[in-house]
């Protein structure tokens, strides 16, 4: 180790403040109460606010989420979610809370513990801890996690450097978000014949578009699961199927009685026809397995059509 670095453990340089416990009846409408800072709120290192839930229950003020807090995933039904954390630096979030499966660690020293978190050193302590069959950490074991500490000073510059490549990063993530808006204009042109493409032979596609009815091309798929998790439980949801241990974590929990579900095979879609944030489109199962869904998402498929076309179609205008 360099000379001046120390090897320290988390619970000599800051503390865990752990998280929220409500019930279903504490939850109420978007922006009616305080926001509950749950797994699905951290994506790519920061916090994210497409997936929120808000609770009306008193928090005490020592709770609540301070700028350079650190909220840090603890339990999850997918391992693979424990240890992901986010650094508190977007308004929105300082004052909230966070949920039961959470835990903030709260240091003076968080910029550089922020970067210690997203390194192998943590990923093997989170993965010693976990085992084979457990699905969290407790405070005292993220406390006793050891890390090598510079004098504060080099801390800062690290900190100050390794944070300039994260804010290159979101400007990149903002880059493709715009170029998604570009493409969805684009889809709107393409897929309503107001802008026509080039043949092979650069000359410009011209012939009559004709009119079909959907039902034409689209087919119900009715296959159901014949045994409890006959397959991998999914959830459509805004960014695509995914699994369900996933989407959902802190305190909802996966139905354990899945018999009779729709069954989704690759490449086959279904509509979200039921939403937490106002929004019904088509998704599609681009996982590499087939999966189940709950029978308020009906599924197709086309049999004799370009599903990525129909997709894009379909969802023009959402």
């Amino acid at each position: 180790m360099p000379n001046g670095w120390k090897l320290t453990k988390l619970k000599n340089i800051g503390k865990c403040v752990p998280g929220l416990t409500y019930s279903p009846s504490d939850v109420v409408d978007d922006g009616q109460g305080v926001l509950v800072l749950r797994s699905s709120n951290i994506k790519n290192g920061k916090i994210s606010f497409e997936d929120n839930v808000y609770v009306n229950v008193k928090i005490e003020q020592d709770k609540r989420v301070r700028a350079n807090d650190i909220l840090i995933c603890v339990r999850n039904g997918s391992k693979s979610l424990i240890g992901k954390s986010a650094l508190i630096s977007d308004e929105r979030a300082i004052g909230q809370a966070h949920g039961a499966f959470m835990t903030i660690f709260r240091s003076e020293h968080s910029q550089y513990i922020y970067q210690l978190f997203q390194t192998s050193m943590f990923e093997r302590q989170v993965q010693a801890d976990l085992g084979a069959t457990i699905n969290s950490i407790n405070s005292k074991n993220l406390l006793d996690y050891k890390f090598p500490f510079p004098p504060l000073p080099e801390q800062n510059k690290i900190a100050q450097i390794l944070s300039t490549w994260d804010k290159a990063i979101t400007t990149t993530e903002q880059l493709l978000a715009n170029s998604q808006q570009q493409k969805k204009a684009l889809m709107q042109q393409l897929l309503t014949g107001k802008k026509r493409l080039l043949d092979k032979n650069g000359v410009r596609f011209s012939g009559e578009w004709k009119s079909y009815e959907l039902g034409d091309w689209i087919r119900e798929y009715n296959e159901k699961s014949v045994s409890s998790d006959q397959h991998e439980v999914l959830t459509s949801s805004r960014g695509g199927l995914v699994k369900q241990s996933e989407y959902f974590a802190d305190s909802r929990i996966s139905q354990r009685d899945n018999i009779g579900f729709n069954v989704i095979p690759p490449d086959y879609i279904t509509y979200r026809s039921r939403s937490d944030d106002g929004q019904f489109f088509f998704n599609r199962n681009e996982l590499s397995f087939t999966g189940i869904i709950s029978t308020y998402y009906p599924v197709f498929h086309f049999p004799e059509g370009d599903s990525t076309f129909f997709l894009n179609y379909l969802n023009r205008s959402s």
